[in-house]
């Protein structure tokens, strides 16, 4: 679920037992659910808070130990990029002379499902070719939004003049949500 933006998770039963029973939700944000009803809704008008998702649960309880059950609702809560933009260490490439492409990614989250993509346009083609993909380790357990610049080595040849180079940011998802660089940038060796 895009951060907010409403959600809303029906959680429903075939048919009403003849015992009484209750049917909801369990979440930071619990609300309370009449008994002996066969669906309901868990709802936030506007999904703002990145923990919301942990442990949210759907249960059943009847008057006997064996009529309970639970499922845990798997729900992401991501943010897109509010920027991505591409930036060189060096104005001048020279060949042979490693250079850095950096990758500023402001405002996505979370960042345990960030990582970052490179890809590089030959001078005769236009279309990129992925040469690098790569996770950010240290956000491995973030949770929440983050702001962060990836970096990747280059050593240019000449045949690397006109060259293009792009970077994207990935949120990987079941999905995955792709973010390209604003614009890609052109060396010059």
């Amino acid at each position: 679920v895009e951060y907010g933006q409403p959600a809303n998770v029906t959680c429903s039963i075939q048919k009403k037992t003849d015992a009484p029973y209750k049917l909801g939700w369990e979440a930071k944000l619990s609300q309370d659910y009449p008994e002996n009803k066969t669906s309901a809704t868990w709802e936030v008008k506007e999904l703002t808070d990145w923990e919301e998702p942990d442990g949210i649960r759907c249960y059943f309880t009847g008057k006997r130990l064996e009529d309970q059950c639970e499922t845990h609702l798997n729900l992401t809560v991501y943010k897109k990029p509010d920027s991505v933009n591409l930036r060189s260490s060096s104005e001048v490439c020279v060949e042979g002379k490693q250079i850095e492409l950096r990758c500023e990614v402001v405002n996505v989250g979370p960042g345990r499902i960030l990582s970052v993509r490179w890809s590089r346009a030959d001078p005769k083609q236009n279309n990129f070719t992925i040469f690098n993909e790569s996770s950010v380790p240290e956000l491995k357990n973030e949770t929440k939004n983050v702001s962060i610049t990836v970096n990747v080595p280059i050593t240019p040849t000449r045949e690397d003049d006109g060259a293009q180079y792009q970077c994207e940011a990935l949120l990987n998802l079941n999905q995955p949500l792709v973010f390209k660089s604003e614009k890609p940038i052109t060396i010059s060796v």
